[in-house]
């Protein structure tokens, strides 16, 4: 058994969304419960080309309940997914009872040498996923242990069929239009028996990233063409372990979520390190996509760390208005030999000294 406590600050530790990926990968077959999800963690985990390609060839059974925070975008989200999915089975756990609420936070997989058991405080959201501090378990079983969770589950939704529906159910979306998709618990100052209840703060899931603070790292990096598939952005080493926290050998995830202009928030986007044999290492940029390389000059990427391998960024082109400004600060900060792809790493406080007027400021 591995025990896990996910940290956002501990820069070696793992994420519940990774350790979900890595036990899928040679699985045959699985099923897993949450009590909530949100339309940005559904997409994290159900959308990772690692999760896709277990679940187009093999069974993956989920069970999501609707007592809170589950809304109708995140079941839109979870129906998106199972059709570009054909193995993941999508069921909504509704029922009738006040004085109880469904709970569960798990996902089991069958493999050849048995199965693996991820279990833990965690719920399909950004939070749970990687954002909030949570423990978790990772268990490998022998074959026997395997089949008797698996046949546990299977009885387990026989015995609750009636309450197992589809996420189009009328029933089921009458019930989610009821929940917001975000909430924050706060201990009432005035409960005497120091119950828990809901308070007037409320935390945006699709905030993938959490805010900006001046400590921050940020880096500022030159972004080469490679070929015609420049938003695969290559790094170097150092680069690539030490400022985005990957490492060689290792299928870690980073999320980035890119700031527009106006400094609203595009989708997260979960990507895995990817190393290559002429020694690039590289991260997909969405941002990029769809855009030719500049003919003259390089674009800009300038990457905040607001946690362990979770950035915000801000891709900038020649055309943009504040490219001047970056490149500035790179002619600046950057003290290696004039043939390198320029990338310079400060807080964010200096930065901000220089571009006050970011948009990675204002999305704050």
């Amino acid at each position: 058994m591995n025990f896990v406590i996910q940290d956002p600050d501990d820069s070696d530790g793992i994420y519940l969304v990774e350790a979900l990926l890595e036990a899928c990968q040679d699985a045959s077959r699985g099923g897993g419960a949450f009590a909530f999800a949100t339309a940005a963690g559904a997409k994290l985990f159900l959308e990772d080309e690692t999760f896709l390609a277990f679940a187009v060839e093999h069974s993956f059974d989920l069970i999501v309940g609707i007592d809170a925070i589950t809304n109708n975008e995140a079941l839109n989200a979870i129906t998106s997914a199972a059709r570009g999915a054909p193995g993941l089975n999508v069921y909504v756990f509704l029922h009738e009872r006040q004085d109880s609420l469904f709970h569960p936070k798990f996902c089991w997989f069958r493999t050849p040498l048995g199965g693996r058991l991820v279990v833990g405080s965690g719920n399909l959201t950004i939070g749970g996923l990687r954002a909030n501090w949570e423990a978790f378990s990772v268990i490998s079983l022998k074959k026997s242990e395997a089949k008797e969770l698996e046949n546990t589950w299977v009885r387990w939704i026989e015995t609750h069929s009636a309450l197992l529906l589809d996420p189009t159910d009328p029933r089921v979306t009458a019930r989610a239009s009821q929940n917001t998709g975000w909430v924050r618990l706060v201990r009432s100052d005035d409960s005497t028996d120091g119950a828990v209840t809901t308070g007037n703060e409320t935390v945006n899931d699709e905030r993938a990233t959490g805010p900006v603070r001046e400590s921050q790292s940020v880096l500022v990096a030159e972004i080469p063409k490679s070929g015609d598939r420049w938003n695969q952005a290559n790094f170097d080493l150092h680069t690539y372990e030490q400022f985005f926290g990957a490492k060689v050998g290792t299928q870690r995830r980073i999320v980035l979520q890119h700031v527009n202009a106006d400094g609203t928030l595009a989708e997260a986007e979960n990507r895995p390190s990817v190393a290559v044999r002429s020694h690039n290492y590289r991260f997909e940029l969405e941002a990029a996509s769809g855009l030719s390389y500049p003919r003259t000059r390089r674009p800009i990427g300038v990457f905040v760390r607001v946690a362990t391998r979770t950035f915000r960024y801000r891709l900038l082109m020649p055309s943009d208005p504040h490219y001047a400004v970056a490149r500035a600060f790179l002619d600046k900060k950057w003290t290696g030999p004039s043939n390198r792809m320029r990338r310079v790493c400060v807080k964010v406080h200096e930065l901000r000294h220089a571009w006050p007027s970011a948009a990675l400021w204002r999305s704050v």
